[in-house]
């Protein structure tokens, strides 16, 4: 049992001593007992069910419906009328005098017991502040009494600025000094939605949201001390949880203002849902599971005994079928709906969720494969079923050379724009990807030997397809040679996908097919080749080879041309001399 017991450590106070104190008005609110002489603060002992309390310093006491309990270094338990009960201490801090609600008599007695005479003033049963001083109610004011003397008006605390609204569906409907909480079955729960509102121009600070022990929580709330700008306001929800039937009630602070709550429980009602072919009790919150956008989730619904629930939420819907319900849920477009069943004061939370059409996995055209250093490929994204809705989505590239050194051949990329990511789009009823308004898109193929890596990805679904440049010979783009009476030209542009040029062998031929003089010219030119490579970043070169010559040059007709790599030796075939 939790106890919340307030008292102030202060020396007992003679009936003549004005003194300053705090006590509780006998509905939950603390109010300043402030210059009243001989009055003296009240503690305040609030486990479950009791009704009346009292404190003296040396003794208290507390009463429940049916009992007194006295504690004063020892604990008395005596059987009481039902009710409240007021008491006075005599100035040792014992018991002195004990008046029972509406009793003939008093059950029991510690000194001297009397019977509360009638006082025409005060016509409202008294409440305990302590020794020798009750509290009693009067035409909405309250007053300090001393029995045999005149009451004392109490100044109240200061009335709220704020106001409280209860938020019904989207409605805010005033709440007054009490409110009724949905009833609720045992083990299950209700909940109510409220505001503060603050219809000032000026800010207050909310610094107490509390509710007393009972079956009632707040939740969603803020957490005080909370500011309220002028016009704002600041909202919190209660749960009323029942854990045995009854009738509960409680208080609600927020700072100085109390609403009693109340609640009640009510008849289970068996609500059951079919899931395959098993009927389950519903729970909230209950997720009804999730389908494809545009589709419809149905879900069939058994109550008992027979009453007509209710559902509120966008894209819910409801039907009768037979002794049966239907909820329904529907959605365009993908997304998370939150729905409310309401069924004879029980409230279920239901969730549906709707997924984005599944994406149809696509295919490369070429499929994974070989292509060669030097040329440009088209490719095409094909998909087997066509698309149920318009999806963007991206082509990516990316290169691994074979030799580690090569580098990342930036020749290597998607035209014209020479990008290594470029957008597609999937229309809604395509099989085909599109480009730039073109089915498909142009990859050049660079210089370089290595792995080409194409992935699709379209929202996260990938697709990959990979392309090998296998490492070859020298491949000639173009080959010429030339000459006048003097000087002999050759002029190659080639492509190394390997960048391993190593030698290079020329050989004049003459008019009768002999080799000239002096025959097969050969060097190694693989430290220049090197160097190039190293700067250009490419497997593409230019040669310019220039000859001296000297005697009749009308004598000779071509020239052969031979280059090495790594992989082999590549012949240019005869070129003939212009």
């Amino acid at each position: 049992m939790r106890y919340f017991l307030l008292f102030f450590a202060l020396p007992l106070f003679a009936q003549s001593t004005p003194v300053v104190g705090i006590f509780h008005d006998g509905k939950g609110a603390l109010r300043t007992l402030r210059g009243t002489e001989g009055a003296w603060t009240a503690p305040i002992l609030v486990p479950a069910g009791v009704l009346s309390a009292g404190y003296s310093g040396t003794t208290l006491w507390y009463k429940t419906e049916t009992e007194l309990h006295v504690i004063d270094g020892n604990e008395t338990v005596v059987p009481t009328p039902p009710g409240p009960m007021a008491a006075k201490f005599n100035e040792a801090g014992d018991l002195e005098e004990i008046f029972f609600a509406g009793g003939e008599h008093a059950l029991w007695r510690r000194n001297a017991l009397e019977f509360l005479d009638p006082v025409a003033e005060v016509p409202c049963f008294p409440e305990d502040l302590g020794p020798g001083r009750l509290l009693v109610r009067a035409e909405g004011a309250l007053y300090a009494w001393l029995p045999g003397s005149a009451p004392v008006v109490i100044p109240l605390a200061e009335t709220p600025s704020f106001q409280l609204f209860n938020r019904a569906d989207e409605a805010e409907l005033p709440v007054g000094a009490s409110f009724l909480m949905p009833g609720s079955a045992v083990g299950e729960s209700s909940t109510a939605r409220f505001r503060i509102r603050n219809p000032t121009s000026n800010p207050i600070t909310i610094s107490r949201l509390s509710i007393d022990p009972a079956p009632f929580r707040t939740f969603d709330q803020f957490l005080p001390p909370y500011l309220i700008p002028a016009n704002g306001h600041g909202d919190f929800s209660v749960r009323f949880s029942p854990v045995e039937s009854g009738e509960f009630t409680t208080t609600l602070w927020i700072n100085d203002l109390q609403v009693k709550l109340q609640g009640g429980t009510v008849a289970p009602t068996s609500v059951e849902i079919l899931e395959g072919s098993v009927w389950k009790s519903l729970t909230s919150p209950y997720d009804l599971g999730s389908v494809e956008r545009k589709s419809t989730l149905s879900r069939r619904l058994r109550i008992t005994p027979d009453a007509p629930p209710t559902l509120a939420g966008a894209g819910f819907t409801l039907s009768a079928s037979g002794t049966e319900w239907i909820v329904n849920a529907s959605s365009d477009t993908a997304r998370t709906l939150a729905g409310t069943l309401q069924v004879a004061g029980r409230t279920f939370d239901l969730k549906a969720t709707f997924t984005e059409f599944p994406l149809p996995r696509p295919s490369f055209q070429p499929v994974s494969g070989k292509l060669a250093s030097g040329s440009q490929q088209s490719i095409s994204l094909q998909f087997a079923l066509p698309a149920r809705a318009t999806v963007l989505g991206l082509l990516k590239l990316d290169f691994t050379p074979t030799a580690s050194d090569a580098g990342n051949d930036t020749a290597i990329a998607f035209l014209p724009r020479m990008e290594r990511i470029v957008n597609f789009r999937l229309n809604e009823g395509s099989t085909t990807a599109e480009f730039s308004g073109a089915n498909s898109v142009l990859l050049q193929t660079g210089s370089t030997a290595g792995t080409i890596m194409l992935t699709v990805d379209m929202g996260g679904l990938t697709e990959q397809a990979m392309y090998r440049i296998d490492p070859a010979p020298v491949a000639y783009s173009s080959a010429k040679a030339s000459i006048s009476s003097s000087l002999a030209e050759v002029l190659i542009t080639g492509l190394d996908n390997t960048r391993s040029t190593g030698r290079i062998a020329f050989t004049f031929i003459r008019n009768d097919g002999q080799p000239a003089s002096p025959g097969r010219m050969e060097a190694d030119v693989s430290s220049s080749f090197k160097s190039y490579f190293a700067t250009s970043g490419t497997g593409t070169f230019q040669l310019r080879a220039s000859f001296p010559v000297t005697g009749d040059a009308s004598g000779l007709t071509g020239v052969d041309v031979e280059i090495t790599n790594s992989q082999g030796v590549t012949q240019s075939g005869r070129l003939p001399l212009k």
